[in-house]
């Protein structure tokens, strides 16, 4: 793999790193703030997994001897208990549009890096990818059910 093209795998890592990041506080946050104990239990299986998605980017980018993008010191606002469905609502909806981007970033990263034969960094884009597509449709689901209810 030449340097040009590494770099550029590297800078494209380092962005999934940022949103990873990012998701992991939105999660944090989201779970602490919603009463619903299923929902919230839900939130914080999801940010366990998207600190694990954190922890494959930051070794992946190592391996490359790339440097780990810094917390970008993304704010993330306390509104407090959200117990009404539509504010519950709003929130999943908030998530499921970053996990879209997620799927968009991770996809057009695949597709782009695949004829490098760069197997091992394909292999953490896919598997983030696939959690990724479980995490939205279970906000889809989540959302779903909200509607349903009110």
């Amino acid at each position: 793999m030449d340097l040009t093209r590494k770099g550029e795998i590297i800078a494209v890592l380092n962005e999934a790193l940022q949103g990873e990041l990012k998701a992991v506080k939105m999660y944090h946050a989201h779970a602490g703030a919603i009463a619903d104990p299923a929902i919230a239990q839900g939130l914080r299986t999801i940010l366990e997994v998207e600190e694990g998605h954190a922890r494959a980017l930051v070794t992946r980018i190592k391996a490359l001897n790339g440097q780990p993008a810094a917390d970008a010191g993304i704010e993330v606002p306390s509104d407090g208990p959200r117990r009404e469905p539509d504010a519950v609502a709003e929130t999943l909806r908030s998530d499921l549009d970053d996990e879209r981007w997620a799927i968009k970033h991770y996809a057009a990263a695949i597709a782009e890096f695949l004829p490098d034969g760069d197997d091992e960094t394909l292999a953490v884009l896919e598997e983030n990818l696939v959690d990724e597509l479980r995490h939205a449709r279970w906000l889809r689901d989540q959302l779903r059910i909200l509607v349903q209810s009110a």
